[in-house]
């Protein structure tokens, strides 16, 4: 049987700081999250062209860490083109899309995701979190889980693999 993946896909621009805490916290998530997990689990952060030092810590960091990919934009594109962006770059079978100051703190949060994808196959799980998400279980129920039509995209949501349609 076919595992489910994800990719946090990650969103950053001139957010350096953020970043720093985001690669650390993801960097323990990985560390704690049970082996038969972890090649289920992949990380792609989208630069959006910072003037910061973003690009750079990046490089460095993907070169040292597994886990970790990127792509730095060459010119500023809108948000909305680089979610699209992240979407289209996911070669895992869903994407969860994170801000770069969300953190996951709890590997628990991981397992209760893989679980309900590998028990309901769904095309998305759409729930809110606040910037520390440590624990999801009050947040999703059967209503929370859903079939996409014709491959639509939204926001906030962990979105199984597919093209999006123009």
């Amino acid at each position: 049987m076919k595992q489910n993946t994800i990719t946090l896909g990650i969103l950053n621009l001139n957010s350096l700081a953020y970043l720093k805490d985001q690669i650390i916290n993801l960097d323990k998530l990985f560390k704690d999250v049970p082996e038969k997990y972890y090649n289920r689990l992949k990380v792609l952060i989208l630069d959006n062209c910072s003037d910061d030092d973003s690009i750079s810590f990046l490089k460095k960091k993907s070169n040292n860490i597994s886990w970790l990919n990127f792509y730095a934009h060459p010119r500023r594109i809108s948000y909305d083109e680089n979610v699209l962006s992240v979407y289209k770059k996911c070669t895992t079978d869903y994407l969860w899309l994170l801000a770069n100051d969300d953190l996951i703190l709890n590997s628990n949060v991981i397992i209760q995701i893989f679980d309900i994808l590998d028990k309901y196959k769904p095309s998305g799980i759409n729930f809110a979190t606040s910037s520390k998400v440590e624990d999801i279980t009050d947040k999703i129920n059967k209503q929370n889980i859903f079939q996409f039509k014709n491959s639509e995209l939204c926001l906030d949501t962990i979105l199984k693999g597919g093209k999006i349609s123009s």
